[in-house]
């Protein structure tokens, strides 16, 4: 890992008022001279707002990391599959300099998050204790944006319990919408551990610093996966991130250059505080319930199947005609007392699961969740072959199927009806059916089948379905965890300006002032700023 890189406050001064950090934020945020010009103005003040706010330091550090858009794989990086990320130069900035102690003294120059002061040293347990356990009992003040802050240290200290942190002023600020399905929390909990990690020379490996801002973000509550971090972490400038997790790998693939990516905010927020996170986590727990049930009841292939995106035809070694009736065997949907009652022989870890993601007893809906996640996974894999001039069309058919797995309604000439993607027995066995059909086979494919997540909401699909309407859309969909915050469309270049403007429009006429729509403009992953190429 990189050595901290401090420097004089004057010479960060010098080097942002001088045409030479512009030829350094190109090869940050590429050729646009008004998205330059916006960065340096935001880092100019994010070091005037250090000053003031800590007027006897004379070192600082500037670390950016930018928000993150995901073309295709949602919902499953938790689970082992791919995601497809870029990153955008809607960022989160922080100035920090050391500390001898270890406390945090955390700073926004946003007023409307209020300053705090921790101790990494007093808030880690004294007793050794696992992550996971000691995230039960910590106590979280809910809601409190200095969670993500305390997530990120509160980690790397578990993780080094033998090496006592030292603490790190600092001073936060960022242009990304908060709530908008960009991520701001989890630039957060990446800065931290970002900045954290170097300022104490910690031996993190780059997919280990991945996996360890995942797990960082449970904190909070929510049990997501990495996906997002690792956007941040591994992203490059005009680049998508194929990444993979469990293990954790990653390639990046070119962006093609006669395309834009429109972020189109639906103007409601989601809030993973609030009560999305006990969708959220009732999802994740039907897929690790339906992992369990399809391993008990299909015990022949249970050796192969680590995670979910292990129920796959290829690692079960079976053609799509007899891999689709296996999932028949799923329920459709079943209660916690109803599956820790008709499945004895799981019921230890079916306890475990229940627990851990604190299932009440709403009924989880298992066989729906399943199917999109083993669709998703496939989607997402394939996702980097269809970005070309020949396949881009399947490309954007890929992220609308995408969406339907997570749509909950349609609408048409302002007409709303509800949605729900099949997936009962008889749908599985006309899929069967048509991949014993080679003249059928490819509408049989994993890809083409939405399955149901169910985390989108009636203003993001309606967005969605305008969008399908718009000539030089290639396609639309959810991006992030979804219920609230935005949607990309992936469009003709040419056309983006009239897109942007036409989508404007319908936004406020149906959402108001807080729904927008803009250009993503692209950027490189996180990093400090670096004076060493001046």
């Amino acid at each position: 890992m990189n050595p901290f890189p401090l420097y004089p406050i004057d010479t960060l001064f010098s080097f942002l008022s001088h045409d030479s950090s512009s030829r350094v934020l190109r090869t940050i945020y590429g050729q646009d001279e008004t998205v330059i010009h916006q960065r340096k103005t935001m880092l100019t003040t994010l070091l005037s707002g250090f000053t003031r706010q800590f007027p006897h330091e004379t070192h600082a550090a500037i670390l950016r990391v930018p928000g993150r858009i995901n073309l295709m794989g949602v919902h499953i990086d938790h689970q082992g599959g791919y995601t497809n990320y870029i990153p955008i130069a809607r960022e989160t900035l922080f100035c920090v300099s050391p500390r001898a102690d270890s406390l945090m003294d955390v700073r926004n120059l946003n007023e409307t998050y209020p300053s705090f002061l921790f101790s990494i040293e007093e808030e880690t347990p004294a007793a050794p204790l696992a992550w996971e356990d000691f995230i039960e009992t910590a106590p979280i003040q809910a809601g409190f944006w200095g969670n993500y802050i305390k997530a990120g240290a509160l980690r790397l200290q578990s993780e080094w319990r033998h090496t006592p942190l030292q603490g790190m002023n600092l001073l936060v600020a960022g242009d990304i919408p908060p709530n908008a399905g960009v991520s701001s929390s989890s630039t957060l909990v990446v800065g931290t551990v970002l900045s954290l990690s170097q300022r104490n020379a910690l031996p993190v490996q780059p997919g280990q610093l991945v996996s360890l801002c995942g797990s960082a973000e449970w904190y909070v509550g929510t049990r997501g996966g990495a996906g997002d971090h690792a956007a941040m972490l591994q992203g490059k400038l005009h680049t998508v991130l194929n990444a993979g997790f469990k293990p954790f790998r990653a390639t990046h693939h070119p962006f093609p250059a006669d395309l834009d990516v429109l972020l189109i905010h639906s103007g409601v927020e989601s809030n993973k505080a609030t009560n999305t996170r006990k969708i959220f986590n009732s999802r994740i727990a039907a897929y690790a319930v339906s992992l369990e049930l399809f391993k008990t009841l299909h015990p022949a292939y249970a050796d192969r199947l680590q995670h979910l995106r292990d129920i796959s035809p290829n690692t079960l070694e079976l053609p799509l005609a007899r891999f689709y009736p296996l999932l028949k065997a799923i329920p459709i949907e079943k209660t916690a007392h109803q599956i820790l009652t008709e499945f004895p022989q799981a019921r230890e870890k079916m306890e475990s699961i229940l627990a851990r993601f604190q299932i009440e007893d709403d009924p989880l809906p298992l066989r729906e969740v399943l199917l999109f996640g083993i669709c998703e996974c496939q989607r997402a894999q394939d996702f980097p072959q269809l970005l070309n001039p020949e396949k881009i069309n399947e490309a954007g058919r890929a992220m609308s199927i995408s969406h339907d797995g997570d749509r909950v309604c349609t609408w048409e000439r302002g007409t709303i009806q509800p949605y729900r993607s099949p997936f009962d027995d008889s749908y599985l066995d006309r899929l069967a059916e048509l991949a014993a059909n080679s003249q059928d086979s490819p509408m049989a494919g994993l890809a083409r089948q939405p399955g149901g997540y169910r985390c989108s909401i009636p203003a993001m699909d309606r967005i969605v379905d305008e969008c399908k309407t718009l000539p030089g859309v290639v396609g639309a969909s959810l991006t992030g965890a979804g219920l609230g915050g935005a949607v990309i469309a992936l469009v003709q270049k040419e056309r983006a300006p009239l897109l942007v403007e036409t989508l404007q429009i319908q936004l406020h006429e149906w959402n108001g002032e807080k729904a927008f729509v803009e250009r993503c403009q692209p950027a490189d992953g996180a990093g400090f700023v670096s004076l060493a190429s001046v």
